[in-house]
């Protein structure tokens, strides 16, 4: 399939929840028009037959006049007498006019009730999903502003891990693994992401070990090329808070940020799986509610969101080809405001084309 042709299908796919959306609603009007349809005959024969029974009952009351005229009485009440027929027809009419009337009553409370129940569930649903929402955006923004690094804090944070990022690609790309610009960017990532401290040195290596294909040697001499850069930087970081250093600003270098990323992706993951597992949810409305929460990322949140979906962390984001799992990146466009020059080392446009990226649309 072509990058145009995969590019449309997301569009195709809103542009079908519009319309699966609008034809709920023809549904929903429609059973009304319906029931109206099928009520409408049913009171002009009502009424008909109506029009006999008083057509009827006014020729006996004529009679019952006539009666009255010749002095006809009735020897019990003095009355005038009324006939059999006209007694007939007048509890014909009483009773018709009752039953259909009570029926007519009784089926349009019915319908009333169902769609007064059926409204009133759909605004209790979105009323219940629009409050957890909103309240997983304030955990959003809490988590953003806990995140601490190299004395910054929030969105400074992410600056300084974007940063230290970009001087670990570098590093893993002196390390000769004899692996392709893909890999170096996942394994520059992982490091970044693990560190190599006294204990996380070991999850890297296992991690490693688990999804590439290294010897023994090769991941040990990995793991200390990257010790001893850390120990490098810390020397360095040391002259500068002695004052013997020319270069000003040095921080500190892969201690890793599993503690806050960790955190930080799992809840953002269960926020976009808590707007697509909506199931009276339209697509469109799930993708608007997945543009209020990009709208929360910074630039750099969205380089570093990038960097960990290319990452064989981010798989789930993205699940393979195959899989019954959505891609909920490319669904929701959740990285479309990601700046090019943020992620240069990754090819985002072939990784995810199904997102019209915003810089292409201008």
């Amino acid at each position: 399939m072509s990058e145009k042709v995969k590019k449309i299908n997301y569009k195709r796919l809103r542009n079908r929840s519009v319309f699966l959306n609008v034809l709920y609603r023809i549904l929903l009007y429609g059973t009304l028009g319906v029931f109206s349809a099928f009520m409408l005959p049913y009171l002009f024969f009502h009424f008909k037959e109506q029009s006999t029974l008083s057509a009827n009952l006014e020729r006996e009351y004529n009679r019952y006049a006539e009666n009255s005229r010749i002095k006809k009485v009735d020897p019990y009440s003095n009355k005038p007498l009324l006939s059999t027929n006209f007694i007939t027809i007048s509890n014909s009419l009483t009773s018709s006019i009752n039953s259909k009337a009570t029926m007519i009553t009784t089926s349009l409370s019915v319908l009333l009730v169902v769609i007064t129940i059926l409204f009133n569930i759909k605004s209790a649903r979105k009323n219940g999903f629009k409050s957890t929402f909103f309240e997983f955006l304030k955990i959003h923004r809490n988590n953003v502003d806990q995140i601490q690094t190299k004395g910054k804090t929030g969105h400074d944070a992410f600056i300084a891990m974007y940063e230290e990022l970009m001087e670990v690609i570098p590093l893993v790309q002196s390390a000769n693994l004899a692996i392709g610009p893909k890999q170096v960017y996942e394994i520059a990532y992982l490091s970044f992401f693990w560190g190599v401290g006294p204990s996380s040195s070991a999850i890297l290596k296992d991690y490693l070990a688990n999804r590439y294909n290294f010897t023994e040697e090769a991941l040990d001499y990995f793991i200390t090329y990257l010790q001893n850069c850390k120990v490098e930087r810390d020397e360095q970081i040391g002259k500068q808070k002695n004052g013997n250093l020319s270069e000003k600003n040095v921080v500190c270098l892969l201690d890793g940020h599993q503690s806050d990323l960790g955190h930080y992706f799992r809840h953002l993951y269960q926020t976009v799986t808590f707007i697509h597992t909506q199931p009276y949810m339209p697509y469109f409305e799930k993708y608007e509610y997945g543009k209020t929460l990009r709208a929360q990322f910074s630039n750099h949140e969205l380089a570093i969101f990038t960097y960990n979906a290319n990452s064989p962390l981010g798989k789930n984001w993205e699940p393979m080809s195959g899989s019954k799992t959505r891609k909920l990146i490319s669904y929701y466009e959740l990285i479309k405001n990601v700046p090019p020059s943020l992620v240069r080392h990754l090819n985002v446009r072939q990784t995810f084309p199904s997102i019209t990226f915003e810089v292409d649309e201008h």
